[in-house]
Formats: structure tokens, C-alpha cells, sequence
């Protein structure tokens, strides 16, 4: 996730004080973060965890905790 915190247009340090939004998928988000350079303003979008498929794919955390349940019994 830090190798994601830079701005995609202008590559400044995207900070967590700028999320404008969030979106959940069981254990791991999707992040909204606006860049903080004035004549930027982008807003990047940040995955919290690893997706297998590409953008439309499913969370790398979500498919091992579903995993872990069912291999102690409780899935």
C-alpha cells in the first residue's frame, strides 16, 4: 500500500488526513485520496491489499480468511 501513496498525476505523497472516501470489501478498502498539491487536486484511488484479476478482482485477505475458516471448521 505505501508504494500506492503518491499522487498518479503529479507524484507528490499522498497523505491519509485527505481520504475523501472509502469503499469496504470485507477486510480490505478501497481509499479515495484527494493529492494535496493546490493545482493537482486528483483523486487517486488506493488499494489497501493485493487483488488478484485485475481491478475487478477479488482481495488477496478476504480469499485467505475464507480459507483459514474453513480449514479450523468454521466456514
Amino acid at each position: 500500500m505505501a508504494q500506492n501513496m503518491f499522487c498518479i498525476a503529479c507524484k507528490a505523497p499522498l497523505h491519509f488526513k485527505d481520504i475523501k472516501k472509502e469503499l469496504r470489501y470485507g477486510f480490505a478498502s478501497i481509499l479515495s485520496i484527494e493529492c494535496p498539491i493546490v493545482l493537482c487536486k486528483y483523486l487517486n484511488r488506493v488499494y489497501t491489499g493485493k487483488r488478484y484479476g485485475g481491478p475487478n478482482g477479488l482481495f488477496d485477505v478476504n480469499t485467505k480468511a475464507t480459507l483459514g475458516m474453513i480449514n479450523i471448521g468454521g466456514g
